[in-house]
């Protein structure tokens, strides 16, 4: 089996930049990003907190299968 070094190369660099946009776009919606080792993502809304009182929290998560899951209150 060969080693397809160059395609690995191209898919990480893709990938970086899609998570530089999911940065960008979670800094201007002010939400936190944060990406485990694992691969799952979060994002946690900073405009608001159930747990506080300060409303319905936006906050969710995305698992490295795709499905995604959502904060439900304190």
């Amino acid at each position: 089996m060969s080693r397809k070094i160059k395609e690995l190369r191209e898919k990480a660099v893709e990938a970086q930049k899609i998570i530089r946009e999911l940065e960008e776009l979670a800094r201007e919606n002010d939400f936190g990003f944060e990406m485990s080792y694992h691969g799952e993502f979060t994002f946690e809304d900073w405009q608001s907190s159930d747990c506080y009182g300060e409303g319905n929290s936006e906050t969710f998560g995305v698992n490295p299968d795709g499905t995604v899951w959502i904060t439900s209150s304190c």
